[in-house]
């Protein structure tokens, strides 16, 4: 009889529990933050803030236009971690700054550009709150139904003694 093995696997998103800085609350809108930055020569960063992370479109004057060393360029200025070109297969793991180009199925026209980033919890608890609010969508009601993402291929690699 074989030995069973135990697969540990955990996802989980990383939230900041240190409120020195900004309310997740309603009234973090009483006062716009935004407008403290208005300076002719720019406002220094806080050190200390609330994260969350999510992605966002960038480029969008690049979508449409061929994936070639002009796109490559102008992605370079976002000064991501890691560059990924895909038609559609990636990897579901988080790595802020990283850029992925996502490439039609001819492999050369640019579909959209998206950057993974960690961004400042403003009035929001999650970077999926942050993302509907941004695109004006409620959020997702809480499921009770367990949520189990398998990769075949790599359990297909596990060798069961």
């Amino acid at each position: 009889m074989g030995m069973l093995k135990r697969l540990n696997w955990m996802v989980f998103e990383e939230i900041s529990t240190s409120n020195n800085v900004f309310d997740h609350s309603q009234r973090a809108y009483d006062v716009d933050e935004a407008d403290k930055f208005f300076d002719h020569q720019g406002v220094a960063i806080p050190k200390k803030h609330d994260t969350v992370w999510t992605t966002v479109p960038i480029l969008e004057q690049m979508w449409g236009k061929p994936w070639n060393n002009l796109a490559l360029s102008m992605v370079s200025g976002f000064r991501p971690s890691r560059i990924r070109v895909t038609t559609g297969v990636v990897t579901c793991d988080a790595m802020t700054d990283r850029i992925t180009v996502w490439l039609e199925k001819d492999g050369r026209t640019i579909r959209s550009i998206d950057q993974e980033v960690a961004c400042w919890a403003i009035g929001v608890k999650s970077g999926q709150d942050l993302s509907c609010k941004a695109k004006g969508t409620p959020l997702p009601a809480p499921s009770d139904e367990p949520m189990v993402y398998v990769n075949k291929d790599a359990i297909d690699k596990i060798k069961f003694t």
